[in-house]
């Protein structure tokens, strides 16, 4: 007898984050924890520029993460669920420096000697170097916006929600930023290109 050939079985498509929250606002908790695995080291790097130490961050991270599966009831479709998430991030974020007044000096100088913290920072932070200048020479709310732009591919109107920002501040934030970094790279590079300081170069005798 002739076998007939099964068809391949063709891999399903990965749910929608939108479908996933969905089923987590009906009470699956499996759906959920799918959306944090996707979510969770975005949501660390994004949170380490918001708060400036990472244990700040870690302890926001969970702290958005309960906030979120206590609301998601809440959650509706006329968000990408990433906005929506993103938004309870900025505000933690937001009442975590509130209630810590300004940066923790200290915290940060344990955190940089704490060899795990220094390892968990990197693995978090971006690989590139222009997102090293950004960190350096941005303000932090440019920063985010920039990185919600660029890093998380949002509309103008998504980090405006997510930020708290009129749509007008992200626009002229994001030209800013583009220009501060535009200056800065044409700055480095003719300094490059000057080569370096002579080495003793003092007129012989």
């Amino acid at each position: 007898m002739r076998m007939m050939a099964m068809p391949a079985t063709e891999r399903q498509p990965a749910a929608s984050d939108e479908v996933l929250a969905s089923e987590a606002r009906d009470g699956s908790l499996a759906a959920f924890t799918e959306l944090l695995d996707r979510y969770d080291r975005r949501l660390l790097r994004f949170l380490m520029h918001r708060t400036r130490s990472i244990s700040d961050a870690e302890d926001a991270l969970q702290e958005t993460c309960l906030k979120a599966w206590r609301n998601i009831h809440l959650y509706t479709p006329r968000w990408r669920f990433c906005t929506w998430l993103f938004t309870i991030a900025a505000r933690v974020a937001i009442d975590m420096r509130r209630r810590n007044g300004t940066v923790r000096i200290q915290q940060l100088y344990d955190d940089q000697a704490d060899p795990a913290a220094a390892s968990a920072q990197a693995e978090a932070a971006p690989d590139n170097g222009l997102w090293t200048l950004a960190r350096r020479l941005l303000p932090d709310e440019h920063y985010a916006a920039l990185w919600l732009y660029y890093g998380e591919d949002m509309s103008v109107r998504e980090i405006s929600a997510v930020l708290g920002r009129s749509s007008a501040w992200v626009k002229v934030s994001l030209y800013r930023s583009r220009r501060a970094l535009e200056r800065a790279m044409s700055a480095e590079a003719e300094a490059g290109a000057a080569g370096p300081p002579p080495v003793g170069g003092g007129a012989a005798c």
